[in-house]
């Protein structure tokens, strides 16, 4: 099962951080995905960034409470 959701969350992260690479590349990557260590490594390389670029955080796992993000 892991597999399939490494595989699944891959296609889809090297779709985004492509994309965030050519129109922001300027940005800073913060990976919230699961499993977080191969993603976040998967962003990085696939990026080019610095490894100060591409950050990796699995405290907000879900989007439950990120930081500056307020609801009504």
């Amino acid at each position: 099962m892991r597999d399939d959701l490494l595989n699944t969350n891959y296609k889809i992260m090297s779709d985004v951080v492509g994309k965030a690479v050519q129109y922001s590349p300027d940005c800073i990557l913060i990976i919230v995905s699961n499993p977080l260590d191969a993603m976040a490594q998967a962003a990085y390389k696939q990026s080019g960034f610095s490894r100060n670029r591409v950050i990796g955080d699995g405290r907000h796992s879900g989007f439950r409470a990120l930081p500056g993000v307020h609801r009504a």
